[in-house]
């Protein structure tokens, strides 16, 4: 009898040990299965991401060089290289189009990054404040501070997306001149 115990108890000890090792294995396996599912997820939704911001960049990309070519040349010279305000007529009034901003904006702040998000803002409101005004004079100080910083920023940006390597402020008036704004 006392065998037919000790090998009872052996079995039931080995078997709550496999029980216990099995369960543990489980748990570990269950847990590197919810890691890796979390991982794939989190590169899908980075790649969606990714696609989302080319997309939109597109979009925005062609409506900001339609805006942009409203703009003259002589006008971002006059206003670039001046210390102070110039007298000039702008003739944007009422020439911006806003559609595919307007229509993916609110997408686009749930969607990309901050920086993004407020560069795209910024350069918008510049559109808003020009297709508002036909003169610099008509301007506040930071309207005027905004549409020279930013038009110096679209134009690197366009000159970017189209390839032009732009090294610094002197090689974009180079750019400028040799180009005459139809970059």
């Amino acid at each position: 009898m006392s065998d037919l115990f000790i090998n009872s108890m052996t079995s039931v000890v080995s078997a709550l040990v496999g029980a216990l090792f099995g369960y543990r294995g489980a748990i570990k396996g269950s847990i590197l299965q919810i890691q890796q599912s979390q991982q794939k997820e989190k590169e899908e939704r980075e790649e969606r991401q990714k696609n989302m911001v080319r997309s939109i960049f597109h979009l925005l990309s062609f409506e900001i060089e339609q805006n942009f070519s409203h703009l003259s040349f002589t006008s971002l010279m006059k206003i670039l290289e001046s210390e102070g305000r110039v007298d000039y007529l702008l003739n944007t009034k009422g020439k911006m189009k806003f559609e595919e901003y307007n229509s993916i904006k609110y997408e686009m702040m749930k969607q990309m990054d901050d920086e993004y998000v407020m560069r795209t803002i910024t350069t918008y409101h510049f559109f808003y404040t020009l297709n508002k005004c036909d003169n610099i004079l008509n301007l506040t100080e930071s309207e005027y501070a905004l549409i020279k910083y930013k038009w110096t920023e679209i134009f690197k940006d366009i000159c970017e997306y189209r390839g032009i390597n732009i090294n610094d402020d002197r090689h974009l008036f180079e750019v400028l001149m040799n180009d005459r704004g139809n970059v």
